[in-house]
């Protein structure tokens, strides 16, 4: 059984995190942003804050600081094909469209369910 403690910030964070969430969703980014800056502090190698404080900024149009957050969220879970296909995105808006195009085919061959990856490799 986990520490009272334990699971008490367990259950903070995840709240905290869904109403970053709701704030990013609301368009509500700085809110957002100061939210997953914090979670970040806290669980700095966690994939989904990654992933979602990258898209934030990729919706923002901050692509460089998307790049990272993504990739980062990438390497440590690395068979999530939306990220690798929202993370080619990111590289071909940076104009890095070989490294885009490697993603865009890691999303399709780890989630083949995926029609993004597909579409976005003809552009």
């Amino acid at each position: 059984m986990a520490a009272p403690g334990h699971s008490n910030r367990a259950a903070k964070l995840a709240d905290t995190f869904n109403r970053a969430v709701q704030l990013q969703v609301a368009g509500r980014f700085a809110e957002a942003a100061g939210l997953y800056d914090g979670l970040l502090r806290q669980a700095p190698n966690h994939p989904d804050i990654l992933d979602l404080y990258g898209t934030l900024w990729h919706q923002v149009g901050d692509n460089l600081r998307a790049a990272d957050l993504v990739g980062r969220s990438i390497a440590r879970r690395p068979l999530a094909g939306a990220t690798q296909n929202r993370y080619g995105s990111i590289l071909r808006l940076l104009g890095r469209r070989l490294p885009a195009a490697s993603a865009f085919r890691r999303a399709a061959l780890v989630d083949p369910g995926l029609v993004e990856p597909m579409t976005n490799m003809a552009l």
